[in-house]
């Protein structure tokens, strides 16, 4: 039966494959068939505007900027829950009740990608009460479950509780099996559709890392025998448990150990290992979760390790700064070309009738040079012009930059051919302060930003040595507090 059940996976992949549809190889996105590169924006509020025909024109004008500038793919919300069935834009308004009017809006949504040639990543729920959320969940359960003789529900209940899993089950099954009202196409046979995601930025404080992936392992597989069609991804952050698998948080997430040390009751490492998540997700804020821009670049080039590892694709979902927006873009750009899938999805696109304060959209007007650098990113994907330079026949350490430095600095070598390698920081007595980056690396230029404003160095002279191909090389480098 086992058998059986892994040649069903695999004619129906390469049925989707021949339909259009996204799929995943060897840790790289193809598309019809072929290599699939992109960058997205987010633009979550699509469905609302399009539920409400004074505001549809909205829908169309975030899909003509998409096309203008290169976007190929569009993240955005497939729910809006709500307690009232009165609020307009509604989807659901009760566990089993829901809105056609919300419904259509969504549909609209779906048919537009497919008139612009662009995907959309949709996403199930949300774990804050932004649309709903599992907050509208826990409501409802107050609402309509007896809790004569339970424990009142908290947030974890949203993922153990069985009637809530029930809810979400239907909520999911009801569009799935929906035939979109302006393009007679079932959800589940859409290829207009990149992937759903599970839920957006689900975490547990407080709990256990596999509580949510049990969640994210039922749930994957139910959709599964829905849907044969379409990838299936966690829409998670990043945070894990296992601070094993990332740099040093001392040396380079600036002493910011809470998103390795399981306070978050989610486990990147975990859920990326499931076999029903198609790829790796994760989301990239270096302004909100304690560490700085450059030393962003280490956040995505250990996650990006991990999906290696599962050989997985892995997808920055959201992926967002406040200040410095070019500069910081274009730094976050250099370290996607090195990588396997040079994509991901922009935080977030920002209509100018879309009211939003929280300082990270953009758009055509408030920021022209942004999107023109956005535009020339696309275009480097499309023309497939990216090139990993390697700049000689021997390994080389380079001097770390900015040289002294507080607390951020930048360490780059290359490599001529794929290796195994070590770099490492002593004090000057010869004393192992910490490893900065060792394994199998592929041939060519490889970066690593040290991120130390936290109290585990004090200023001082160190040496950073690199261990390639059999030669070491070594360079001095000065900490100022």
């Amino acid at each position: 039966m086992k058998n059986i059940f892994v040649l069903f996976l695999f004619t129906t992949c390469i049925f989707a494959q021949n339909r259009g549809f996204v799929t995943t190889k060897n840790g790289s996105f193809y598309s019809g068939g072929k290599l699939f590169h992109f960058l997205g924006f987010n633009a979550y509020y699509l469905q609302e505007c399009a539920a409400d025909s004074s505001r549809a024109y909205i829908v169309d004008d975030v899909f003509k900027a998409a096309k203008s500038f290169g976007f190929k793919v569009i993240r955005t919300w497939a729910f809006n829950d709500r307690n009232d069935s009165t609020v307009y834009g509604a989807i659901r308004y009760s566990p089993y009740g829901f809105k056609e009017s919300g419904l259509r809006g969504l549909d609209l949504v779906v048919a537009k990608a497919a008139q612009y040639n662009i995907k959309l990543v949709l996403t199930f729920s949300n774990n804050s009460a932004d649309y709903g959320g599992i907050d509208q969940y826990l409501k409802w359960g107050e609402q309509y479950l007896s809790r004569g003789y339970a424990a009142p529900l908290d947030h974890s209940s949203f993922f153990t509780n069985d009637s809530l899993k029930q809810w979400y089950k239907f909520y999911v099954n009801t569009l799935l099996e929906r035939t979109n009202s302006f393009t007679g196409i079932k959800y589940k046979d859409d290829p207009a559709i990149f992937s759903f995601e599970l839920m957006n930025e689900a975490v547990n404080v407080g709990r256990s890392a596999e509580i949510i992936a049990e969640w994210y392992r039922e749930m994957s597989g139910f959709i599964k025998l829905i849907d044969a069609n379409h990838l299936i991804a966690t829409g998670e952050e990043g945070y894990d448990k296992f601070p094993k698998y990332y740099s040093d948080a001392d040396l380079f997430y600036n002493g910011a150990d809470y998103l390795f040390n399981g306070y978050k009751g989610t486990s990147y490492y975990i859920n990326s290992a499931l076999t029903g998540i198609d790829y790796c997700s994760l989301h990239l804020y270096p302004g909100l979760t304690g560490f700085s821009v450059p030393a962003g670049k280490t956040w995505l080039t250990d996650h990006f390790a991990i999906g290696a590892g599962f050989n997985k694709a892995v997808l920055p979902g959201e992926f967002g700064v406040r200040a410095d927006k070019y500069k910081s873009y274009n730094l976050y750009f250099s370290a996607l070309k090195n990588a396997q899938d040079k994509n991901c999805i922009i935080w977030q696109y920002q209509h100018k009738d879309v009211i939003n304060n929280d300082g990270f959209g953009f758009n055509e007007t408030n920021a022209p040079d942004l999107m023109n650098l956005f535009k020339a990113y696309a275009l480097s994907l499309e023309s497939d012009t990216i090139q990993t330079s390697v700049i000689s026949e021997s390994a080389v350490l380079y001097q770390n930059y900015p040289n002294p430095f507080n607390p951020i600095t930048t360490i780059i070598y290359s490599l001529p051919k794929d290796e195994t390698i070590n770099l490492t920081l002593y004090n000057l007595l010869g004393e192992r302060v910490g490893i900065l980056d060792e394994g199998y690396k592929l041939k060519g230029r490889h970066e690593r930003v040290l991120s130390a404003g936290s109290s585990f160095l004090s200023s001082g002279v160190y040496i950073y040595t690199l261990r390639a191909g059999g030669s070491v090389f070594s360079k001095k480098i000065i900490l100022l507090k």
